[in-house]
């Protein structure tokens, strides 16, 4: 005979699941770099795929290492490798478990993966409008201090508003209308192009990439304390969209809160909880 969830199973169930999610991640994805690494028998992938990239570049298509790296490429993308690639990759995700060993670390990648399960989205601690448990808080006031060397760093995306006349399709279509751009808010045009090449553009362009004040630069802030949770946990006004912060997501009524904060080349996840939150008996008595 089946025994049939209630509504309360059902969420606590998932809340259960999302939490494995993340509470496995760190493990789960130092086994993939270390188990990619042993697998292709080369020292620094890294190296070799920069190596791959220039030549492919200038035409050599069919050289051995050219041909080894995008079949690991093409391997990657069929089952969904591309979170862990390189021997810095491992190395990172080894030095945070070494460090912080109260605290999950995830890549980015593996945080919007998990998001995508299960509808949830993320955003500052300041734009979330439910209720905190205190055990919860406490946790996260005594959370393992981040050293600056491994604070993350803002990020910085060039909008085109205007292309300068002449630029080639090809390069409308890598660079698209907003690409990150690693100067910050100095733009120079020419290492727009500079970047379009990095990204595959084999062609001759040499001049520029938009016209007078035909672009602009947006920052990214990840310093701070963000929450991913169900989207109508949240007052978004104000908030610029990007990435799962503001896709248009089915709401669920999932109540799985986790707090984290960017790292250099992460997140780690300070505290989570679930239905417990709903207990009064639990809450600080001030909502965020």
């Amino acid at each position: 005979m089946f025994k049939i969830e209630t509504k309360q199973q059902k969420q606590q169930r998932i809340i259960q699941n999302i939490h494995n999610d993340f509470d496995s991640a760190q493990d789960r994805l130092l086994s993939q770099a270390k188990t990619l690494l042993e697998s292709i028998h080369i020292s620094d992938i890294g190296k070799q795929e920069q190596i791959a990239d220039r030549l492919s570049r200038i035409g050599f298509e069919n050289v051995p290492v050219v041909k080894q790296v995008s079949s690991l490429k093409k391997e990657r993308e069929e089952k969904g490798m591309q979170l862990v690639k390189t021997k810095e990759d491992a190395e990172l995700i080894e030095y945070y478990k070494q460090n912080y060993p109260f605290l999950k670390f995830l890549t980015e990648h593996e945080l919007d993966k998990i998001c995508k399960k299960y509808n949830l989205v993320y955003a500052p601690v300041k734009n979330y409008i439910e209720s905190v448990p205190e055990k919860n808080l406490e946790e996260i006031e005594g959370a393992q201090v981040l050293h600056s060397r491994d604070a993350a760093k803002s990020k910085y995306f060039v909008t085109i508003t205007r292309w300068f006349s002449g630029v080639p399709d090809e390069v409308k279509r890598i660079l698209r209308n907003t690409f990150e751009y690693p100067v910050g808010f100095d733009i120079d045009d020419r290492e727009c192009l500079k970047i379009a090449r990095q990204l595959g553009y084999k062609g001759n362009y040499r001049s520029y990439i938009y016209g007078s004040g035909g672009a602009h630069i947006t920052e990214i802030d990840k310093s701070g304390l963000f929450i991913c949770a169900p989207q109508h946990h949240f007052n978004t006004n104000g908030l610029k969209k990007k990435g799962l912060g503001f896709f248009d997501f089915t709401v669920t009524k999932i109540d799985a809160p986790i707090v984290f904060r960017y790292v250099r080349g992460g997140i780690q996840v300070l505290s989570k909880w679930g239905l417990e939150a709903s207990d009064p008996a639990l809450l600080n008595p001030i909502n965020n």
